[in-house]
């Protein structure tokens, strides 16, 4: 019998196999559960999946499984009948990554040659003049090379992600293109 896929349902079948060792209940997997019970009981995702991360060996989507399963699961269910989880399929949660273009705004600094324009009744009066800020215009000059070309002088930490403008391209962008480039992070 000979199966057919696609190949989005190739690539989703490989990131399935990247998802972790934890696919049910195991008796390692409902003693990770109990000492979240008993020592993170009322701990914040975060301080539980760092102790499952740090101080367990997890990966990061193990630990989110093994949480999310916890949350589900395990704190609905009296202490007496844990051992009837045993068994039952972990729902995986994980972290995922899509690279993309992200449009920003950034604030740059440069020299660009250009044109003070002053009325003045001699040299020095001019330069007095632009140096008081009493001109009459100042206009970049296009034609010159600096301005097609600007070396411009950044800080890259300044950078504002414009996330509505991102949301709104991943949004036009088609579904199978965004499923070739997600994975698992």
């Amino acid at each position: 019998m000979k199966i057919r896929l696609t190949e989005v349902q190739y690539k989703r079948l490989l990131t399935e196999d990247k998802k972790g060792r934890f696919n049910s209940i195991t008796p390692k997997v409902l003693r990770l559960m109990e000492l979240i019970y008993k020592h993170h009981n009322l701990s914040s995702k975060d301080e539980v999946t760092k102790f499952l991360i740090k101080d367990m060996g997890l990966t990061i989507n193990e630990s989110l499984t093994v949480y999310n399963s916890w949350i589900t699961d395990f704190i609905d269910t009296p202490t007496n009948g844990w051992g009837e989880l045993l068994g039952k399929e972990l729902e995986f949660m994980g972290v995922y990554e899509l690279k993309t273009y992200f449009p920003s705004y950034l604030c740059g600094r440069t020299y660009l040659p250009g044109f003070v324009t002053v009325e003045a009744s001699s040299e020095e009066d001019a330069i007095n003049k632009m140096k008081d800020g009493t001109y009459m215009d100042m206009e970049i000059d296009e034609n010159s090379q600096e301005y097609t070309n600007p070396d411009i002088d950044y800080d890259i930490n300044d950078v504002d992600i414009m996330e509505d403008m991102v949301v709104d391209h991943l949004y036009d962008e088609e579904e199978e293109s965004l499923m070739d480039k997600i994975q698992l992070k």
